[in-house]
């Protein structure tokens, strides 16, 4: 069984949040390839939302900055994001466990 908590998409990403029984799975999905998605898996959602605000940053800075872009502020907000992120992980002593590629339907949808 599981529940979408959150669902935020860019230009190129999709990204979601999903309990799931084995814990809370952030995923990253890139619109190019529907059937794959990277994962983590966490145990609370507040770590896996701070992972997402930081991977969708991440994501971001690497876009404008292959576009030619200055990402002098993205790399900013980034390194602020990745610092709440860090702190959520310490603060609940929950590192996400990297799954790797996640192949699930729900995703999908």
């Amino acid at each position: 069984m599981y529940d979408v908590i959150q669902s935020k998409s860019d230009c190129d990403y999709r990204y979601r949040i999903t309990r799931i029984d084995r814990g809370v799975l952030l995923s990253c999905q890139k619109k190019q390839r529907p059937r794959r998605s990277l994962g983590w898996l966490y145990r609370t959602e507040e770590a896996a939302e701070k992972g997402m605000e930081a991977m969708i940053l991440l994501n971001a800075m690497w876009d404008a900055s292959a576009r030619g872009y200055s990402v002098e502020e993205l790399t900013k907000r980034f390194v602020m994001a990745a610092y709440n992120h860090r702190d959520a992980i310490k603060r609940f002593d929950d590192p996400p466990a990297e799954i790797g590629e996640v192949r699930l339907a729900l995703l999908n949808s």
